[in-house]
This record gives C-alpha cells, structure tokens and sequence, in this order.
C-alpha cells in the first residue's frame, strides 16, 4: 500500500469466527477461523477500512506507546493499540447491538470496548497486514 493515502478509498476486512458453546448451550468463548475455512457454522465480522495516513498512525502510537520503568525502553500497549486501530481507521462494520437489530453499532471506543477481545484483535491484525503490503485482499 502506497504511503500516500486517499481517505475516501476504502477496503473491506472481513474475519471468520466460531462461538463455542458449554453443554447447557451457553456461549463461553470464540475461535477466530483461517479465511479458507469451509465451516458451516462460521461467522463472519465485515468491515470497511481505510489504509494508513502518517497522521492517524502516529497519533495510534503515541497513544499507545509506554515506558517500561524496569527497562526504559519503550513498549506497546496491545489492547489499546489494537482499539486505536479499529477507532481511527475503520469506517463501518456489520456488528449489532442484538440479533433483533437491524442498524450496526457505531464505531465508538465504549463500543468497541464491549466487543470480545479476540474479535478486535484479529480486525486489528488483519489490517496491519493488508496495510502493510504482506497480503494482497482480492
């Protein structure tokens, strides 16, 4: 991806995941799933991002960025740095408040903050690749 950045050009990120269940049929965790995977019960998160701009990504790791006080050096917060991603450079995604609901979530940090861990951090990941020019989306 070029370093240059039109912020109307968008792309989509999507993610496969499987709910896993107990025996009483309550959902207890998630399998984030290859993108090839053929499962029939997968799921799937949509959402359309935009690519890196100098701006929006030093304001990410900066925000991000911690001093180890054993070491000094500096380290990355994940957690936050993987929200910061998501709030700054994804436009939309198809997560609703419930199963009744037909009008997504906005992409708000208290929103994001209640979607499961796993589910961000693979979103988060997924862009970093497809920014960074590793793997081509088709």
């Amino acid at each position: 991806m070029s370093i240059f950045v039109d912020p109307a050009n968008t792309f989509r990120v999507v993610i496969k995941f499987k709910e896993i269940s107990n025996r009483d049929g309550d959902v207890v965790g998630l399998k984030i799933l290859p993108d090839d995977t053929d499962e029939t019960d997968a799921l799937e998160c949509v959402c359309e991002a935009k690519g890196r701009d100098f701006d929006n990504m030093s304001a990410v790791m900066e925000a991000c960025t911690a001093i180890n006080h054993n070491t000094g050096k500096p380290i990355i917060q994940i957690s936050k740095f993987c929200k910061m991603i998501i709030l700054r450079f994804f436009t939309t995604w198809n997560i609703y408040e419930s199963n009744e609901s037909d009008k997504p979530l906005p992409i708000t940090s208290e929103n994001i903050g209640s979607v499961h861990y796993k589910i961000v951090r693979a979103l988060a990941r997924k862009w970093l690749l497809i920014t960074d020019g590793r793997i081509e989306e088709s």
